[in-house]
């Protein structure tokens, strides 16, 4: 059986928690969290291990630190990251909106990276013949008309 796991330092301000980082990293995980906790911004840190069964799909979630204090307590665990159905690849909050995986995540950031290479390509390209063309429109013009014939 195959997992991937990640950890989410998660902190818990303005009244609801929401994902600060994300890592495979324990140990990175939970030097953020104590950085964050110190930083006095967020009322309560926790971190959450998320691991996935590649195989399956399910995803099990697990708190491995958690430095709530008395007063968010019970705000806290009605907003808490609890178990996810098996098979889904995220997990949906009381409003519906959508937490993203980090696989997903890390997918769409390298599907615009290629975009906007290629684009960046084109572009380069638009910019190289209209300089050739400023220069030469010739020789610019016969090459196009020879490309399109």
């Amino acid at each position: 059986m195959s997992s991937i796991v990640s950890y989410e330092v998660m902190v818990f301000k303005d009244g609801h928690w929401s994902i600060a980082f994300i890592t495979a990293d324990r140990d990175e995980a939970l030097l953020e969290a104590r950085s964050a906790e110190a930083g006095k911004h967020a009322k309560a840190v926790k971190v959450v291990q998320e691991t996935t069964d590649q195989e399956t799909g399910d995803e099990r979630s697990k708190i491995i630190y958690n430095s709530e204090s008395q007063d968010t307590h019970a705000h806290a665990h009605a907003h808490a990251h609890g178990p996810k159905e098996g098979g889904k690849n995220h997990a949906e909050d009381k409003k519906g909106k959508k937490e993203l995986h980090p696989e997903v995540v890390t997918n769409f950031i390298d599907s615009v990276r290629k975009l906007v290479l290629v684009f960046g390509g084109i572009v380069l390209l638009l910019v190289v013949l209209v300089l050739l063309y400023l220069s030469n429109p010739g020789a610019v013009s016969g090459f196009l008309e020879g490309l399109f014939n």
